[in-house]
């Protein structure tokens, strides 16, 4: 950028107006920059709201004395939802039909997780309220799933709260958890790596 024309005989020059606003500009990012090393929770729950969801098979849920163990590949999906705030069980059970367990992040009390390499994986979550519970309703091919809310299928355990254990295959979870906790302060502190 040229400094443009310079100032008729006798007048004086205008105020350096560029360089005070490369001054600004530079301790703006400055500030920005300390801001973002002093909170990359706020930065990572802005990040969330971009982040598309992610969803990631598990062999098996288990909820207190209830258990579930995928006969199939998609037969028990966990899903993370980074701009809503909401981890999803996904299980296909004996009806044909998907069930799920919703869960808002806010209510998770404890976390705790192991991912050996070579070796299964598992999650562990604590609830300090009950989690949602919903069906497929009417599925369609190639139409979005449409739910609606159902009653507890596990018996009764996940509304008492009993600690969530999903099991996953080697090398599924890590990747995943790394994302969540990436994006919540919270959980981050709630964490336990075992």
């Amino acid at each position: 950028a040229s400094a443009g024309p310079p100032p008729p005989h006798g007048m004086a020059a205008p105020p350096p107006h560029h360089q005070r606003q490369q001054h600004l500009q530079g301790h703006h990012q400055g500030g920005g920059r300390r801001a973002r090393q002093a909170s990359s929770a706020g930065q990572g729950g802005q990040e969330a709201t971009r982040m598309k969801a992610s969803n990631f098979p598990a062999s098996t849920l288990q909820i207190g004395k209830w258990k579930k163990v995928a006969a199939h590949e998609g037969g028990l999906i966990a899903k993370c939802y980074y701009a809503k705030k909401k981890l999803v069980w996904e299980v296909l059970l004996e009806e044909g039909r998907k069930s799920k367990i919703e869960i808002s992040w806010d209510d998770i009390s404890a976390l705790s997780f192991a991912a050996p390499p070579q070796r299964s994986a598992f999650l562990e979550i604590e609830l300090s309220s009950s989690p949602t519970f919903k069906r497929e309703s009417d599925p369609q091919p190639r139409r979005h799933t449409t739910w609606v809310k159902r009653d507890d299928f596990t018996g009764g355990e996940a509304t008492a709260c009993r600690p969530h254990r999903l099991f996953f295959a080697p090398g599924v979870l890590t990747k995943h958890i790394d994302r969540l906790l990436l994006c919540d302060e919270r959980l981050r502190k709630l964490c336990k790596n075992l």
